[in-house]
């Protein structure tokens, strides 16, 4: 667990607002809102596209992956008010 939380030390928005891919968009563009809202990394991208049966299919891995979603935007908060 803690390696992948310490992988998580690059501020993830933060570069990816300096990308050449977000400077082309735009701040209002339907796919960069879609990926850097809150909703959609955490739940949208687990269960589009019929991904959602397989985390019906192993409930403890989905608890496991959620509570590591949970810790990494723990770990962000506690960082960000630093």
């Amino acid at each position: 667990m803690l390696l992948v939380l310490s992988k998580r030390n690059w501020g993830y928005t933060i570069n990816f607002t300096m990308s050449p891919n977000f400077l082309l968009w735009g701040k209002n563009d339907p796919d960069i809102k879609k990926q850097l809202g809150l909703l959609y990394r955490y739940f949208g991208v687990f269960i589009e596209q019929g991904k959602w049966k397989k985390l019906l299919r192993h409930p403890i891995l989905t608890f496991g992956m959620y509570f590591l979603r949970f810790l990494v935007g723990v770990k962000y908060i506690m960082r960000s008010k630093n």
